[in-house]
């Protein structure tokens, strides 16, 4: 996989997340449990087979994704706007720690621009 083809999946990625968020937020109110307690991740794996983890994301699957604090070598996203642990530049970890769903929402949004900014 190419690093555009890479980005342009977890845009598509995000892209998805945000939508099914967005929805959620229409139909069960606006407050959800952190995502440390798993029922929103469950919620959405259930619903449309991908979470806002490492495992989901395509630039992650390409550019060895290490843990909390340690830079992913050679990722575009990491490189521009700082690991997606260790910076508030990146909107990853944002959108992750999200207490409501348009919290989620506008994180992720954010996040899907600062991606979109590396394929433009």
């Amino acid at each position: 996989m190419t690093e555009r083809e890479a980005i342009k999946l977890s845009i598509a990625h995000w892209e998805r997340m945000v939508k099914w968020s967005a929805d959620k937020n229409n139909k069960r109110g606006r407050r959800y449990n952190k995502y440390h307690e798993c029922k929103y991740v469950t919620a959405m794996l259930a619903e449309i087979g991908e979470a806002p983890t490492s495992r989901h994301c395509a630039l992650c699957g390409e550019y060895e994704h290490t843990c909390f604090g340690k830079p992913c070598r050679g990722c575009p996203l990491g490189e521009k706007y700082g690991s997606c642990y260790e910076t508030n530049k990146n909107a990853y970890m944002k959108a992750h720690l999200s207490e409501s769903w348009p919290e989620f929402v506008k994180h992720g949004k954010r996040l899907i621009k600062q991606l979109e900014s590396l394929v433009n």
